[in-house]
């Protein structure tokens, strides 16, 4: 026989990748890997009830994601720790023990030197379920962004331009106001809102 013909030929083994099975299940630990840590840091509420809501101010220091900006009615700092009786809130069609109303935290606006066509964000942190505005005072005129009720944490968002809630050139304070029921906390932020033509 031929040397070329005694030849034995290896079958080419298959690569795992191209095994359907394999790729499946890959996927499948994949999603129950995401899911598990959607699970863990409370994004989903699959494997549990709602938790109830809890008061969850910005931790202080450099490594907040909001800052604490704010000074209360009164001229002192506010005080996390001053609420008043509990409440029950409707947060997103569910009825959840409530956290006292807390003063208004957060990022007011997001630049305090804006023109009238800046694109401004804003946020407001308080009890979930309360009602949060912030009003802009320039002499003795007044505007506001649409109150909005805070979501399961507490917080409110807005996206705007000074423009669109008709704020002119001029220097304006800012006061973030949240309600719930009979209680009223208010906040002001320490700088004002420079609006330039």
């Amino acid at each position: 026989m031929n040397k070329e013909r005694q030849k034995t030929y290896q079958p080419v083994s298959k690569s795992p990748l191209r095994n359907p099975w394999v790729i499946v299940i890959g996927v499948i630990v994949l999603l129950v890997v995401i899911l598990g840590i959607l699970q863990l840091t409370g994004t989903t509420n699959f494997f549990h009830s709602t938790p109830s809501a809890k008061l969850k101010l910005p931790a202080s220091g450099n490594n907040s994601s909001y800052s604490q900006k704010g000074v209360t009615d009164d001229g002192t700092h506010k005080d996390a720790g001053s609420h008043t009786s509990d409440t029950k809130s409707n947060v997103g069609g569910d009825t959840i023990a409530a956290t006292p109303l807390a003063t208004p935290t957060g990022d007011f606006v997001s630049s305090h030197n804006s023109t009238e066509h800046s694109l401004e964000a804003s946020v407001c942190n308080t009890a979930p379920g309360a009602t949060c505005k912030i009003t802009f005072t320039h002499g003795g005129l007044t505007k506001a962004l649409e109150a909005k009720i805070t979501d399961g944490n507490g917080s409110a968002y807005w996206n705007w331009t000074p423009q669109d809630i008709g704020l002119t050139s001029g220097s304006w304070q800012i006061t973030a106001i949240a309600t719930s029921g009979n209680q009223t906390k208010t906040a002001t932020d320490p700088m004002n809102l420079t609006v330039t033509p």
